[in-house]
């Protein structure tokens, strides 16, 4: 006993803590890019405008300039991938309890080659960026006066405003 050392203990122990300054330091540092979903989305016959429509919740969180992301379904998905977008405008539309957002697609394939009514999925908008100890007090509500970030479309406290 007299002959062992603290240099185990120690060793475990910087390695602890360098482990934990990390954790530290990506918890409040890095960041989460929050996105709004939309429920359709429609391409312009001529292929240079995607019409949006979003929830009436995400109003003033969808701004014109914010980078926006489209996702195909189907085949078209797998012709085109995902395509980067841009907001270029955006319209409450209060009596058809909607946001119309529309957006500017940047096409890396050509989408000439696929029927407009075919280019059906969602679009998603860059709404915000957060670090995680940032998202973490959003979500329980706690020391931020900020809404509470809909982790789910079906929950009702969010869509009543609650």
């Amino acid at each position: 006993m007299q002959t062992d050392g603290f240099q185990g203990s120690l060793i475990g122990s910087v390695l602890a803590m360098v482990l934990l300054s990390g954790w530290l330091a990506w918890f409040f540092l890095a960041t989460v890019t929050l996105y709004e979903e939309s429920a359709t989305m429609v391409v312009s016959e001529t292929y240079t405008m995607v019409a949006a429509d979003f929830p009436l919740e995400t109003q003033g969180r969808i701004k014109r300039g914010q980078a926006a992301l489209l996702h195909f379904e189907g085949a078209a998905g797998t012709t085109t991938g995902v395509v980067p977008a841009l907001v270029v405008e955006v319209e409450t539309r209060p009596e058809e309890n909607r946001v119309r957002a529309n957006l500017y697609p940047f096409w890396s394939a050509d989408p000439t080659e696929i029927p407009p009514e075919d280019l059906v999925g969602t679009a998603r908008v860059e709404v915000d960026h957060v670090s995680p100890a940032m998202l973490v007090l959003q979500a329980t509500g706690q020391f931020i006066n900020t809404a509470q970030i809909r982790t789910s479309p079906q929950d009702p406290a969010i869509h009543q405003g609650k």
